[in-house]
C-alpha cells in the first residue's frame, strides 16, 4: 500500500505500524510526534493504530523546554 510520509511517498507492507514507520526516517523515535491524516496519535497507540492505503503520516522532531535564567 501506498503512505504519504513527510510529504514523500512509500510503498509498505499492509500490516505496517507506526514504529516501523518511524524507522523509514530515523533510528530513534525518541522526541518524536506523529500525526496521522492531521490527528495527533498518542505514543500508547503506536504499536496498535492501524494505517490505510493513502494515509498522511506526519513524523515531528521532539522540541525540549529550555528554560532561562535572567539573574
Amino acid at each position: 500500500m501506498k503512505i504519504r510520509l513527510n510529504g514523500n511517498e512509500y510503498d509498505v507492507a499492509a500490516n505496517v505500524r507506526l514504529p516501523d514507520v518511524v524507522a523509514l526516517l530515523t533510528a530513534s523515535a525518541a522526541g518524536c510526534a506523529l500525526a496521522v491524516n492531521d490527528e495527533v496519535v498518542p505514543r500508547p497507540e503506536w504499536t496498535t493504530r492501524g494505517i490505510a492505503d493513502g494515509d498522511r503520516i506526519e513524523a515531528l522532531p521532539g522540541v525540549r523546554a529550555v528554560s532561562f535564567s535572567t539573574a
